[in-house]
C-alpha cells in the first residue's frame, strides 16, 4: 500500500517504524471506507531544536480528506467529503516561494470544507516544513482548488 507513496515518504526523515504505522492507518482506513486512497500528506512542525514534529497523517481519496490526528500514537480519524465542496482555501508561504525550499522554508494552508445548511462546514489546515513545503503545494493545486464549490 505504500508503495505508490514511496517516493513522497523518502524526502521526510522517517524512521521506518513510522513509514510502517503509516501504512497501518492507510490500509485501516482503506478496509473501514472500502476506498483506495490517491495521496497522502504529513502534517510537520521543526521544534526549537530543529528536530521535525509530525502531527498528523492526511489521507485523500476522490471524495474524501480523512485527517489521522496524532497518528503515530492514536487511532483518531475525522472524514469529510471535499469533491466540489471546498468554500473557502489560502496558502501562507514563509521562506518559500512555491519553488525553493530551505531550512526556514514553511507554508500553512488553511481551507473550509461546506457541508449541507444543517452541517456548516469543516476548518482544515495542513502545515509543512522545508522539503515537505513542495508536497502542500502540490495537495493544494491538485485537491483542494480544484474542488472549490461553483
Amino acid at each position: 500500500m505504500l508503495n505508490k507513496h514511496e517516493e513522497y515518504l523518502d524526502i521526510l526523515p522517517l524512521t521506518q517504524v513510522v513509514k510502517e504505522r503509516i501504512e497501518e492507518v492507510i490500509n485501516l482506513n482503506s478496509k473501514l471506507l472500502g476506498v483506495e486512497f490517491l495521496d497522502i500528506f504529513i502534517c510537520d512542525l521543526k521544534n526549537n531544536e530543529g528536530a521535525k514534529n509530525y502531527t498528523s497523517l492526511w489521507l485523500i481519496s476522490t471524495e474524501y480528506l480523512i485527517e489521522c490526528k496524532s497518528f503515530l500514537s492514536n487511532n483518531n480519524f475525522d472524514l469529510v467529503r471535499y469533491k466540489n465542496k471546498v468554500g473557502y482555501c489560502s496558502i501562507q508561504p514563509i521562506e518559500y516561494d512555491f519553488e525553493t525550499v530551505s531550512e526556514k522554508s514553511s507554508v500553512l494552508i488553511h481551507c473550509n470544507i461546506g457541508g449541507s445548511s444543517s452541517m456548516g462546514s469543516v476548518s482544515c489546515s495542513l502545515i509543512a516544513t522545508e522539503e515537505n513545503c513542495t508536497k502542500a503545494l502540490e495537495i493544494y493545486q491538485k485537491y483542494l482548488i480544484t474542488n472549490i464549490m461553483k
